[in-house]
């Protein structure tokens, strides 16, 4: 299970994990809390570039490219193959993800 909290910068994400996992984990779910972008050496890496007021230009397309490959890059290096106790149950992940501050539909062309 994959559970992600979405929301603008400042919408108590960060502040409602701990509650959550807390939760979830007294209800006998193991849990591992991450965040997006990060979570990796390749994701922290593209957190900063998205975070990095010199890339005010950034496409919006691009933006959400950049979350999207953060995400790829979790799932697969740590989620899947990277995690050792992944491969020998089903853990939940749960993870903090700010909604693109651009916003794009990323299946129209332009």
């Amino acid at each position: 299970m994959f559970i992600t909290l979405e929301g603008p910068e400042g919408s108590g994400k960060t502040s409602q994990i701990p509650h959550l996992v807390e939760y979830l984990r007294e209800k006998g779910y193991i849990i591992f809390p991450t965040r997006e972008p990060g979570g990796t050496s390749i994701s922290e890496q593209v957190r900063e570039l998205l975070h990095d007021l010199k890339n005010a230009e950034m496409h919006p397309r691009t933006e959400t490219l950049l979350y999207q490959a953060a995400r790829a890059q979790i799932v697969e290096q740590v989620i899947r193959r990277g995690w050792p106790p992944a491969r020998s149950y089903s853990p939940t992940a749960i993870s903090i993800r700010p909604l693109p501050t651009r916003g794009t539909d990323i299946s129209k062309p332009g």
